[in-house]
């Protein structure tokens, strides 16, 4: 029988109970080369159990997230090895269907009971709390463990990216291996849905507190609050944000204009990159929950995690810090 006959077996690809095929058959269905990456990955899928405590489910998806980023070597001629993992990966889900229900049971349980606002809404975007005070977090947060946040789905992504070389092979050839990890996964994903809407709420909410403030409000010539586009961003469904979104861009042109006559303010100029970033990380979630956008999210789904992964690692980063604050105050 040949690989691919071996991966319509039914032997093989698992009775009710959702056992895994032997190591050697799963090599073969896979057709991977390199034993010890591939067998790793079997281990890896044996631990996805839908009975499994929440906190071990949390654990496998971990784990499955760094044998991608930074699993074992394994031959990529002309390919970052990330990728070739993530192909790993995306042929057992694809070819095993035991494999395949596994993964999705563990990542439905585990994304449905993780909060996911904070990981969409806030990482990698400025916060309002001031260079002395977001300095004095990041001191804490290296020198102090962490407190558990097993229901926080910002928490999982940073461990699964542990710094900048985690995001290396995101590239444009990345994209189908994303669209393909995405439709395996089926309605496992479901739950993020529901997690950049609210994120998308609460960017809107803070880019229309910060447009609202006095010092902001008096270097625009808009009149009533109501009219303000940052203010509307709050007020509509998403389908309707694009043009809105380029309204709010004009804004705060105007409000740059403002500042050459009226004199600088550091917390305009601050509100006014918190306002930009936060209207760039509308436009990158907007095709996951727009009900009219035929686009399929592939380059999106690749530059969600390369903003998202920028974020945690520059979230811990002082050098971070300073080179955003010193480029604000250059201007």
């Amino acid at each position: 029988m040949d690989v691919l006959g071996l991966a319509n077996d039914p032997d093989l690809a698992g009775p009710p109970s959702d056992e895994l095929p032997l190591r050697e058959d799963f090599l073969k269905i896979v057709g991977a080369f390199d034993g010890r990456a591939a067998g790793l990955l079997r281990v890896l899928l044996t631990k996805c159990k839908a009975d499994a405590p929440y906190p071990d489910q949390l654990v496998a998806i971990e784990q499955l997230g760094r044998f991608v980023v930074a699993g074992p070597s394994i031959p990529a001629p002309g390919s970052h090895p990330a990728l070739a993992r993530l192909e790993l990966l995306v042929l057992a889900l694809e070819r095993i269907p035991a494999a395949q229900r596994r993964f999705q049971e563990t990542l439905s349980t585990v994304l449905g009971n993780a909060r996911g606002v904070k990981l969409f809404g806030e990482i990698g975007l400025p916060n309002d709390k001031g260079l002395w005070a977001e300095t004095t977090d990041r001191l804490a947060r290296r020198l102090l463990p962490e407190p558990p946040a097993l229901h926080e789905m910002w928490m999982l992504a940073s461990k699964i990216i542990r710094s900048v070389d985690d995001l290396a092979w995101l590239g444009p050839s990345a994209d189908p291996l994303l669209h393909r990890l995405a439709n395996v996964g089926g309605e496992a994903w479901e739950p993020l849905h529901a997690a950049i809407q609210d994120a998308i709420g609460l960017i809107t909410t803070r880019i229309a507190a910060l447009g609202m403030s006095e010092a902001f409000r008096t270097r625009t010539t808009v009149g009533a609050i109501r009219e303000s586009p940052l203010y509307q961003l709050t007020r509509v469904k998403p389908e309707e944000m694009p043009p809105l979104i380029e309204a709010a861009r004009e804004h705060l042109d105007r409000v740059r204009e403002a500042l050459e006559d009226r004199g600088v303010s550091i917390d305009v100029v601050y509100s006014l990159d918190s306002i930009e970033r936060g209207l760039s990380r509308i436009e990158l979630l907007l095709p996951f929950v727009a009900v009219d956008d035929d686009i399929e999210p592939t380059y999106e789904i690749r530059a969600v995690i390369a903003a998202i992964g920028r974020g945690l690692v520059g979230g811990r980063s002082f050098m971070q810090l300073m080179n955003d604050n010193l480029r604000l105050l250059a201007r």
